[in-house]
């Protein structure tokens, strides 16, 4: 009997600074369920001082950011501000999904931003201000060896407590590149259609849409039997939008994709002593999908 590891419950700040307590849920979004979505995206709300129109970022915090470069480059971006506004962090590009360095600070309503590169030298710089209550930055992105300047926007997805050296600790992982490495695997073979690859990762039973019926799935072949119906066109498109890098996770599990299309645990099958990383719960009725799909136009 397989049970989930025991791991200490964690509170994001957006329920703190949001009206509507946030909790993050692996079942299927639906009417009662889509505000719960919400809080974990961009409903996050900072205090102002009406004064001066002053804002902060959360301090102690990872602040996560979704954003372009140029206008029609895609990137996401995790900053961990301290105590004195001092940040370390990263961005990706998400048709890359490669994690590059950052380091700077934020003063004043202004964010500057500094790219490293593989010898920490600075090579690019993130200059902007947040415009409104919802910290949203505009800017530019400038390549420090041409001088090009490029323009450039982020939104405030979530912000949340973890440790510095292990993003999904509180879900039970040993470390990031643990949970990262087998997410970036899943999305590729879920895509490509890598049937028993993908049946492997998966903790059985699992419940899952088939032709507008929930069904339970009670092992591998039948998974793979299913495959093609449980990952229907308009699922993998919302899949494929999904980043498998700085995800959000809570004491619940860690959740693939913005809306929870997919959440990853840490079960123990046979020996109590060993637990393995396995997906807990796939989202993909129509109304979830279509829920997802929303939130990836809206974005574009």
């Amino acid at each position: 009997m397989k049970r989930l590891i025991p791991i200490i419950l964690i509170c994001f700040l957006l329920a703190a600074c949001n009206p509507k307590v946030a909790e993050m849920t692996n079942e299927k979004p639906s009417e009662e369920h889509s505000g719960l979505y919400e809080d974990v995206k961009s409903d996050v709300i900072r205090d102002v001082d009406e004064n001066n129109n002053s804002y902060e970022l959360f301090n102690e915090q990872f602040n996560k950011f979704s954003g372009r470069v140029d206008d029609k480059l895609a990137i996401g971006m995790l900053l961990w501000v301290d105590e004195y506004n001092d940040i370390t962090g990263n961005f990706f590009y998400k048709d890359q999904q490669i994690k590059i360095p950052l380091i700077g600070s934020f003063h004043n309503n202004r964010l500057e931003l500094y790219e490293l590169d593989q010898q920490g030298n600075k090579v690019g710089k993130f200059e902007g201000e947040v415009v409104s209550e919802h910290l949203e930055v505009k800017g530019v992105k400038t390549d420090l060896k041409s001088n090009k300047s490029v323009s450039l926007s982020l939104r405030l997805e979530s912000a949340f407590p973890r440790h510095l050296d292990n993003l999904y600790v509180d879900a039970g992982a040993p470390s990031t590149e643990e949970v990262e490495n087998f997410a970036k695997a899943l999305k590729k073979e879920i895509l490509s259609g890598a049937k028993f690859n993908v049946a492997r990762k998966i903790s059985y039973p699992i419940s899952v849409e088939v032709k507008d019926e929930e069904v339970s799935i009670e092992n591998e072949k039948q998974f793979m039997d299913k495959f093609d119906d449980i990952f229907y066109h308009d699922y993998l498109t919302s899949i494929k939008a999904g980043d498998p890098i700085n995800m959000d996770s809570s004491y619940r599990g860690i959740m693939f994709g913005d809306r929870g299309e997919i959440w990853l645990n840490y079960v123990f099958s046979e020996d109590p002593s060993e637990a393995t990383l396995k997906v807990t719960s796939i989202n993909n009725s129509r109304d979830a999908v279509n829920f997802y799909l929303e939130e990836i136009n809206g974005s574009e």
